[in-house]
């Protein structure tokens, strides 16, 4: 239960990342119909949320190895990282979206430049890009439904 609950974090963290890039992505179209002032709120409320959403998938995913293998969390992590395809980019990846969110806390912006601030968000991209290979060449939805994985590629 732990292993599939992770693996639905996995997949609702990936794709409220995805929402909040579209949110910030400047397209005409979505700015007209809500605002960029809106979009902007909106994409502050989800963000924290998202990273917590991620950090949980991590979480869960080594939990129910360790219980199912009957290891320690911190030797579940390892074979995880030492057996599973792409985990290395989705760990810089998670490390990105975690620079995200502490630049992003009131205390820290506080003390940042935008210039600062905004080179760290531009690595959301970057992390999304390195943590998207570990879905399709480990996630157990993607790996064995072929039209799944099209469809996820595709979104």
């Amino acid at each position: 239960m732990l292993t599939a609950a992770g693996r639905v974090a996995g997949l609702v963290g990936a794709y409220l990342a995805l929402v909040q890039l579209l949110l910030l992505a400047r397209l005409p179209w979505l700015e007209h119909a809500v605002g960029f002032d809106r979009l902007t709120a909106w994409h502050r409320g989800l963000g924290t949320n998202v990273v917590l959403v991620l950090v949980a998938h991590v979480i869960l995913v080594t939990a129910g190895l360790s219980f199912t293998e009957h290891h320690a969390p911190w030797s579940a992590a390892a074979e995880i990282i030492t057996t599973y395809p792409d985990i290395i980019l989705a760990l810089i990846g998670m490390g990105l979206f975690l620079a995200v969110a502490i630049t992003s806390a009131r205390f820290a912006r506080r003390h940042l430049s935008y210039e600062a601030w905004y080179l760290v968000h531009v690595g959301a991209y970057l992390a999304v890009a390195l943590a998207f290979f570990h879905q399709i060449s480990s996630g157990a939805d993607f790996v064995t439904d072929p039209s799944a994985r099209a469809l996820w590629v595709a979104l």
